[in-house]
């Protein structure tokens, strides 16, 4: 099955946008100032991209604002849509590579470590590799889960289960908990916006335990746990069609509570399945990543 989606995605890799750096129409009532001042640059930086030797303009004419490049893909794998979006930058006469690190807030390092440089070589026209992200498309009618929870009391929280300091079990609950408040983004994996799944995927990645993407593929992964032996770390899954696919995956904290990024909160919450009957009735089953032997390896740092 892998084989066969890693597959499908390099069939499926699709092209959706051309690369094309930022640009602005000259109109009427137009100058370097105003333009500069509209898109947070300055009246030289201007001047030099659009090798501009005096500070007049006409109305109709083209000018580059950013050195910056963005290219747009969108691929499918396991029945989801995702988008990437790629940032480049094309290198000018006289740039170094701090000055273009400093114009991203990245470091040296990591610009050569994205575009595999050594040394500080770099020729004009050159494309250099700044950041890329992915991010999931929602489908047409795709089903959500609104989870409606119980709010779990203070003495349940207090009750949340105290797990060995190097237990990789711990070290996924402490990195979930992490993530509490941060808000909800339909395939988000960051701390600018998360979804369910990519939650999941983060905090186990933490240890050093490779996920699948989707609530779905997650489903698959680990082994079955009957609730009646539920405890912290594993995966509850939820869903709000008749054939049982999951749509909605939580982590599972210990003492009935769960920790998951909510469509219906907006952010990543703690919340008490074993108070909230929505939650029961689409309760699809649970998956445990790490077992009671691998947990007690130290996790990655």
């Amino acid at each position: 099955m892998k084989q066969q989606n890693q597959l499908l995605l390099a069939v499926l890799f699709l092209l959706a946008g051309l690369l094309q750096a930022e640009e602005y129409t000259v109109v009427k009532g137009d100058n370097l100032y105003s333009i500069a001042r509209r898109f947070g640059t300055t009246v030289a930086e201007l001047k030099k991209l659009n090798n501009l030797s005096t500070n007049k303009l006409s109305i109709g004419q083209i000018l580059t604002i950013t050195p910056a490049e963005k290219e747009t893909e969108t691929t499918y794998q396991a029945g989801s849509q995702y988008q990437a979006e790629t940032v480049y930058h094309r290198v000018r006469p006289g740039e170094t590579l701090s000055a273009i690190a400093r114009r991203y807030q990245m470091s040296v390092a990591q610009l050569q470590k994205f575009n595999n440089i050594n040394g500080s070589l770099i020729k004009p026209g050159q494309r250099l590799l700044i950041s890329k992200s992915w991010s999931r498309q929602p489908q047409p009618n795709e089903p959500v889960l609104e989870v409606a929870e119980a709010t779990p009391s203070e003495t349940e929280m207090k009750m949340l289960s105290s797990l060995p300091p190097e237990n990789k079990i711990s070290q996924v609950v402490e990195h979930a908990m992490a993530f509490l408040g941060t808000p909800y983004r339909l395939g988000g994996t960051n701390d600018r916006g998360i979804d369910c799944s990519g939650l999941v995927k983060r905090v186990f990645a933490n240890v050093g335990v490779k996920l699948p993407r989707t609530a779905r593929e997650q489903y698959q992964q680990g082994e079955a746990v009957p609730l009646t032996k539920l405890s912290a770390g594993d995966l509850l899954f939820f869903s709000s069609l008749k054939s049982l696919r999951p749509t909605h995956v939580a982590l599972y904290l210990g003492n009935g509570l769960i920790i998951h990024a909510s469509r219906e909160a907006r952010k990543v919450v703690i919340g008490s399945f074993d108070r909230s009957g929505y939650l029961k009735n689409r309760f699809v089953g649970a998956r445990r990543i790490i077992g009671s032997e691998e947990a007690e390896t130290t996790a990655v740092p």
